[in-house]
């Protein structure tokens, strides 16, 4: 089953918006060019609608796992308990800038107090 943002009509652009344009000019003489363009411009009016949601899926999805791989570096470095209130500081407020300042936090900081100090002092 094809994601509900690849599908037509969950971008406005489904079967019944072509047929509601195709019969409002099908009738008038002369206007099958305009039939040709209704086609074409639902055509790409829908790959850009499902391009951008595309993208917000992809950067929505890369950030989430950043999100991770920090949690598990600090884990690692500072123990689960560390790791459990770094990811509850950077859940999903926190932006590529913030979280890159976080990855450097955890290399550069000597003790998991002094890591959430320091993330806690940037919000």
């Amino acid at each position: 089953m094809a994601p509900l943002w690849k599908t037509p009509t969950a971008l406005g652009c489904g079967r019944d918006d072509f047929a509601q344009d195709e019969a409002a000019i099908s009738h008038k003489p002369g206007h099958a060019g305009a039939i040709s363009y209704i086609r074409s411009s639902t055509s790409s009016r829908a790959e850009r609608k499902a391009s951008a949601l595309g993208r917000e899926e992809g950067i929505s999805l890369g950030m989430e796992h950043e999100r991770q791989l920090l949690r598990r570096q600090a884990a690692t470095r500072f123990g689960s308990a560390t790791a459990d209130r770094l990811a509850a500081a950077i859940r999903a407020e926190a932006g590529p800038q913030r979280l890159m300042a976080v990855g450097e936090a955890i290399a550069r900081c000597a003790t998991g107090g002094e890591l959430l100090r320091e993330i806690g002092s940037r919000r």
